[in-house]
């Protein structure tokens, strides 16, 4: 009878041990279990602005340990994550990703009739790189615009190919003949010039005697060359230059100086002075004038002036 009373003694005991073990595992388990403890999503096949909102809101970190190019998985997709999806670590640890570089080939894309600029943004996009440019000019095709390509749109190469690009300079510029302005007043050339389709550049100022005052009397390029629409010609004009000092013998007496300094700027001015004497009006100067310049005028000194 004594045993099976032993016996019985000995069950209870190792049922006690057994509780007593399975309440600190399972006490044990809670403290482990902490909060501060997550488990690891599934990362693979998102992409990865995707994954670190995730594991940024689970307060994981992202380690982006290498990338690799791939034909299942689009570029910037996540093809590998560890740990594995399912796995239990605590906040602030780290989640090694492999992301996605793409197919390793790619096709070429159509950039005919784009501007140059667009092409080479998206050249870069898709892992293909700027090769040579070569200009010509297009009667169809506006400047920096793209003719042709090579590789052609649609060929299958891999990324870091390069595309040469030929690129329109606009429609070939028309030659004309330079006309001849001299002995023309100063709004005929402009005229002239203009109905040329050529531009008016700076206007000089050069005394001939010989010649009529306020005519132009020299230009360049000179009449007769050819030239390009839109050059720029310069023409310089007959008249006295009243900025040099008069030689004693020729101050008159009973006269004085008007001088006028123009403000400074960037444009040239038109500048007219008129002479009223006796009830009588007369241009004493009438002419453009470079900012900054400076009018010097011979006034009679009458009171009737």
């Amino acid at each position: 009878m004594m045993f099976p009373r032993v016996a019985k003694i000995g069950v209870l005991i190792l049922i006690c041990i057994v509780v007593a073990g399975g309440s600190a595992y399972l006490a044990l388990s809670l403290i482990v279990k902490s909060p501060d403890t997550v488990v690891v999503p599934v990362l693979v096949g998102k992409d990865a602005i995707t994954v670190l909102e995730i594991l940024s809101g689970l307060g994981l970190n992202a380690r982006i340990r290498e990338s690799e190019y791939n034909s299942d998985y689009p570029k910037n997709q996540v093809i590998h994550q560890d740990p594995g999806p399912g796995s239990e670590i605590k906040m602030g640890r780290d989640v090694g990703l492999t992301v996605s570089k793409g197919v390793r080939a790619i096709r070429i894309p159509d950039v005919q009739q784009q501007d140059v600029r667009q092409a080479t943004l998206l050249f870069q996009e898709q892992d293909l790189c700027q090769g040579e440019l070569a200009y010509t000019h297009s009667e169809e095709a506006k400047r920096n615009q793209i003719i042709s390509q090579f590789p052609s749109a649609g060929a299958v190469v891999a990324r870091g190919q390069c595309v040469d690009l030929l690129v329109s300079l606009g429609k070939r510029p028309v030659a004309v003949l330079m006309p001849d302005v001299r002995g023309l007043s100063l709004e005929d050339a402009i005229l002239t010039i203009e109905m040329s389709h050529l531009v008016l550049g700076d206007v000089s100022a050069l005394f001939q005697e010989d010649r009529p005052r306020g005519v132009i009397v020299g230009q360049k390029p000179l009449s007769g060359h050819r030239v390009i629409e839109g050059a720029t010609v310069h023409l310089v004009r007959n008249k006295r230059d009243v900025r040099s000092r008069p030689a004693d013998g020729d101050i008159i007496r009973n006269a004085h100086l008007y001088r006028y300094r123009l403000a400074y700027g960037f444009l040239k001015r038109r500048i007219q002075v008129k002479l009223s004497v006796s009830g009588i009006s007369n241009d004493l100067y009438n002419d453009f004038v470079k900012p900054g310049e400076d009018i010097i005028l011979v006034l009679p000194a009458s009171a009737s002036a």
